[in-house]
């Protein structure tokens, strides 16, 4: 709520404060680093370590090694980026964004081919409606025109 009010630095302390509070909770760590990353706030100073200490949390848990892999894309590391999307579709066959994530990577490196692919795999394991089959879908137009 007070990240959506446009107080950034308030949002961002509360999320520290619930890592503070819970620190052996991988979903703290997750929730720091996906609010850093979606508001373009401290991305390699609090994301990468909140994604990092996500994943030595819950190795097995196929949304912190996308959470990673979003950290790595954003810090313009797109071999370390590809490789945690991948495990994460691995981990988890199901996870729509990890899918959604490689077409992203795919078509941003001019891969349409493995691009497509992927994004079809996110719209196919979507509901209608959902922000990852609008995304993946309007990439898959865009990509076909």
């Amino acid at each position: 709520l007070l990240a959506e009010m446009g107080d950034l630095q308030a949002a961002q302390a509360r999320y520290k404060l619930a890592v503070k509070m819970s620190p052996e909770n991988a979903m703290m760590w997750y929730y720091l680093a996906r609010f850093c990353l979606n508001n373009h706030v401290d991305v390699r100073a609090e994301a990468l370590p909140a994604a990092r200490q996500a994943l030595l949390l819950a190795p097995e848990d196929a949304r912190m090694a996308d959470i990673m892999g979003s950290v790595m894309l954003e810090l313009d590391d797109a071999v370390s980026a590809e490789r945690f999307f991948l495990q994460a579709a691995a981990q988890d066959p199901l996870l729509n964004l990890a899918y959604l994530h490689l077409g992203q990577l795919y078509t941003i490196q001019g891969q349409n081919k493995l691009a497509l692919q992927n994004l079809a795999r996110a719209v196919e394991l979507s509901m209608e409606g959902d922000p990852v089959n609008v995304l993946a879908e309007r990439l898959l137009t865009d990509l076909k025109e």
